[in-house]
């Protein structure tokens, strides 16, 4: 499997705040930012910055990017690794929470 880059996500509640901390202390770069995710760059490495919600679960850890998600997922499953988040909808359709996010990241 390739990837294409490896991330380190890091949940926030207040996004805009995070996103001034890392510049603002770590002289951090935005490569992109939305209403919901920021992904910054510091010394090198990319830090994923996820809008997270007050009662919303999240975990914090490595993420990483492919090109091909259910593809990735396929081959850990059958590597034993854990079960990917990628599922399937009720008429049996692949899914996963970042569809509209043309690379979704995946921390499988």
């Amino acid at each position: 499997m390739h990837v294409e880059k490896l991330k380190y996500l890091i949940w926030a509640q207040d996004m805009e705040r995070a996103v001034r901390f890392y510049r603002e202390v770590f002289d951090a770069v935005v490569v992109r930012q939305s209403k919901f995710m920021a992904e910054l760059t510091v010394g090198g490495g990319a830090i994923g910055n996820p809008q997270r919600r007050r009662r919303q679960a999240h975990l914090d850890g490595p993420a990483f990017q492919v090109g091909d998600l259910f593809a990735a997922c396929d081959l850990l499953t059958a590597s034993g690794a854990p079960s990917c988040a990628a599922g399937r909808d009720a008429r049996g359709a692949r899914i996963w929470p970042c569809a509209p996010i043309r690379k979704a990241t995946s921390s499988c």
